[in-house]
């Protein structure tokens, strides 16, 4: 991957699914990971996190390299 686009991969948000131990999964995006956890604590402050089971980060595809169907 090329300079370019680790910069571009900082620059853009990304997706984060938040599964919880009842399975339900909630869905963040947010630049990086402490926004997301700071987000999801502040748009869902029952959620605590002990909760939590597994996070899950999504990059944005970067144009020329990644494959999109």
């Amino acid at each position: 991957m090329s300079f370019l686009s680790k910069e571009r991969n900082q620059t853009m948000p990304k997706l984060f699914h938040f599964e919880l131990d009842s399975n339900e999964i909630y869905e963040v995006v947010a630049m990086n990971f402490k926004d997301a956890c700071l987000t999801l604590e502040e748009e869902c402050p029952e959620i605590k996190p002990a909760n939590i089971k597994s996070i899950t980060e999504h990059e944005n595809p970067v144009p020329g390299y990644d494959t999109i169907h």
